[in-house]
C-alpha cells in the first residue's frame, strides 16, 4: 500500500517563502506502519502528478487552505483515487470535509490513524473517524458509518516526524513539546481541538527528538513558558545537551512576568536557546480583549486591563534579549477606526516586530458561534487570510476596513520603522531580522493585491 501526503500552500503569502515544513502531515506520516510505503509533496514549492499510483492520498486542512484542498482531493477522486481528510477545519466542518472525500478524520489522530490504514486496506474504511473526546467541533449528526476512540492521546513515546521525505531544507525545523492550552479565548480553535489542560512529552524524548532537528527551529507549543514546572527542566535539559546551539523561536504569554519563577524561565529559555517569541497580544481595545476572553493570556484581569502592564512586560522578555514578534487582530465588533490609530502608536512604542491580521472567525468556535449570523455573502475560505473583511462590523463598510487594514501595515512596514526595529534588535540575528521584516512586508502587500483582485471580481 502507498499513501501521498499532500499538503497545499498556505495562501498566497507562502509561495515561495515558507519557512516552516507542515508538521501535522509529518507527524502522521510517523504514525503511519512502516509497511506502509509514504511520500511527501509540499504544494509551495513542488508539482502534483494527478495520475500518480498511489492508494490514498491523504491531505490535513487549515481553513484558508481549504479551497486548494478540496481541489487537489476532487482530482485525485476523479481519477479513482481514494482520499482522506483531517485536520482543524475538517473537524469544525466534517459535512462540507466529506463531499471532497472518502474519508474524514475527526480529532487527534494517535489512536486512529492505523485503524484507518487497516479498515482502508481490506476494503472496510468507515466515512468518519473520531480521535479524541471532543466529538465534533460542530455537534453534528454524522451519516454513513462512524469509528470513534474516545480515548485523549497522551504524549509519551510519540512518533517523530518523517523529516526524511522531505525534499527541500526549510529555513526552520520543527518540533512540538505540548499539547492543548490553559487560555480559552472565543477565537482560537486550539482548545476546541486539544483541550484546555496540557499534556507534555517526556523531556528526554524531547531532547532524543531535537538531535534530529537543524539547528533553527520552531517549537509549535502554544506556550513556551508555562508551566514553569515542565519548561525550566526541558530548558536547563537543552542547554546540558546543546549548549545553546540550538536556536529556536516559540509561541508564549506575557502572563509569564506575573509567574513566581518567571525570570528563571526566562534565562532558561535564553540558555538554552531562543531568539524569539510570538506573543499574542490580540488586541489594545480593552473591550476587546474581555469579549474574547483574550485577557488572561495577557496577563490582566476582568477588572483591570492594564496596557502599561502590557508594554512593561513586553520589556521584561526584550530586557532578557528575547525578540517580541506580536500577533494583533483588528475588526471585532468592540474596534472602531481609533483603534487602528491607537494599535500603530502602540506597537511604535513598544518596538515588537508587528503581525497585525484581521479577524477571521474560525469555524467551531465560540467566536464562530457569534459572528457567522453576520457574515458576507460569497466570501469563500481562501479569503480568511487576514486581509479581507468577512462579516458585517457595525463601525466599518467592508471596503473601509480592508483599506484601514492595508494602510495599517504600509505603515508598520515602511523602511524607516522597519529600520528602527532592526537597529533596536541588534546584530546577533540581523540577517534573519531582514528575511522576516521583508518577507512579512510583501506578504502583506501580497494579501492586499489579493482583496483588490476580488473586489473587481466581486
Amino acid at each position: 500500500m502507498k499513501i501521498l501526503f499532500v499538503s497545499p500552500e498556505q495562501g498566497i503569502s507562502s509561495k515561495r517563502s515558507t519557512p516552516v515544513p507542515p508538521a501535522a502531515l509529518l507527524f502522521i506520516a510517523g504514525l503511519t506502519p512502516r509497511d506502509v510505503d509514504v511520500e511527501f509533496i509540499d504544494l509551495t514549492y513542488e508539482s502534483l502528478d494527478y495520475d500518480k499510483k498511489v492508494d490514498l492520498v491523504a491531505i490535513s486542512v487549515m481553513t484558508i487552505m481549504a479551497p486548494q484542498s478540496y481541489d487537489v482531493a476532487d482530482n485525485f477522486r476523479k481519477r479513482g483515487t481514494k482520499v482522506v481528510l483531517g485536520g482543524h477545519h475538517c473537524t469544525a466542518v466534517p459535512l462540507e470535509a466529506r463531499q471532497h472525500a472518502d474519508i474524514v478524520v475527526i480529532g487527534e489522530a494517535e489512536y486512529i490513524w492505523e485503524k484507518v490504514i487497516r479498515d482502508f486496506e481490506k476494503g472496510e474504511p468507515c466515512d468518519f473517524y473520531i480521535g479524541g473526546n471532543m466529538g465534533t467541533l460542530s455537534n453534528v449528526d454524522l451519516p454513513g458509518k462512524v469509528f470513534r476512540d474516545e480515548r485523549i492521546p497522551d504524549l509519551v513515546n510519540q512518533p517523530y516526524m518523517r523529516r526524511d521525505l522531505l525534499k527541500k531544507k526549510y529555513i526552520f525545523d520543527v518540533i512540538f513539546t505540548t499539547k492543548g492550552c490553559p487560555y480559552d479565548c472565543s477565537f482560537c480553535s486550539v482548545t476546541k481541538f486539544f483541550g484546555t489542560t496540557q499534556r507534555h512529552r517526556p523531556i528526554d524524548e524531547v531532547v532524543k527528538e531535537l538531535h534530529q532537528c537543524s539547528k533553527y527551529i520552531f517549537i509549535s507549543d502554544d506556550n513556551c513558558y508555562f508551566p514553569s514546572k515542565y519548561y525550566l527542566p526541558l530548558y536547563d535539559a537543552m542547554y546540558k545537551e546543546f549548549k545553546g546551539e540550538k536556536k529556536w523561536y516559540s509561541q508564549g504569554s506575557l502572563s509569564v512576568v506575573k509567574e513566581k519563577n518567571g525570570d528563571k524561565i526566562l534565562e532558561a529559555a535564553v540558555k538554552s536557546g531562543q531568539m524569539a517569541v510570538f506573543i499574542g497580544l490580540e488586541s489594545i481595545n480593552p473591550d476587546s480583549l474581555l469579549a474574547t476572553r483574550a485577557h488572561a493570556k495577557i496577563g490582566h484581569t476582568k477588572n483591570k486591563i492594564d496596557l502599561e502592564f502590557t508594554r512593561k512586560a513586553i520589556e521584561k522578555i526584550q530586557s532578557h534579549g528575547i525578540m517580541v514578534w506580536a500577533f494583533l487582530i483588528l475588526g471585532f465588533y468592540q474596534d472602531t477606526p481609533e483603534t487602528f490609530a491607537e494599535t500603530l502608536k502602540f506597537l511604535d512604542e513598544t518596538k515588537v516586530l508587528p503581525m497585525p491580521i484581521s479577524l477571521c472567525p474560525l469555524p467551531g468556535t465560540d467566536l464562530w458561534d457569534e459572528y457567522k449570523e453576520t457574515l458576507l455573502p460569497g466570501k469563500t475560505w481562501d479569503m480568511w487570510d487576514g486581509g479581507h473583511a468577512l462579516f458585517e462590523h457595525p463601525n466599518f463598510y467592508p471596503n473601509e476596513f480592508e483599506d484601514h487594514m492595508n494602510a495599517l501595515r504600509l505603515e508598520l512596514y515602511s523602511t524607516g520603522r522597519i529600520m528602527k526595529r532592526l537597529w533596536f534588535n541588534g546584530l546577533k540575528y540581523l540577517p534573519m531580522n531582514i528575511s522576516v521584516e521583508t518577507g512579512m512586508r510583501k506578504s502583506f502587500k501580497d494579501v492586499y493585491q489579493k482583496v483588490l483582485d476580488d473586489r473587481i471580481r466581486g
